[in-house]
């Protein structure tokens, strides 16, 4: 809960998307130790089908997570590949490189881009 930013359980709302989202990953993560292994050494493989639904809520969860970030960096490319960008694009830079990752990803491609 700490890394995304919610405070105590007893602060918690339905309303949060974080906290929702929190539900969502917890209640898949929690129910992938039924499916590694199989009924003992003497059982027979699980069938797809039991496993597709929580693969499937498993990655709408990685693609909440993983899918803006990406998006970023997306946005990050097509900037790169202007020329000489507008005052509003520059304008743009200092939300989107806000995190270390993404300063990093910008300054590192702009290099070798421009190098």
């Amino acid at each position: 809960m700490t890394a995304l930013d919610i405070d105590a359980p007893v602060s918690l709302s339905t309303d949060d998307a974080r906290v929702n989202f929190a539900i969502r990953w917890i209640n898949v993560s929690t129910q992938f130790h039924r499916f590694a292994h199989r009924h003992g050494a003497w059982g027979i493989p699980r069938a797809r089908e039991e496993f597709e639904a929580l693969w499937y809520e498993f990655e709408g969860v990685l693609l909440n997570l993983v899918g803006s970030f990406l998006d970023l960096l997306s946005r990050l490319d097509r900037i790169r590949a202007y020329e000489e960008p507008t005052r509003e694009i520059r304008s743009t830079l200092p939300n989107l490189l806000g995190s270390e990752e993404r300063r990093a990803y910008f300054l590192e491609n702009l290099n070798s881009q421009h190098g």
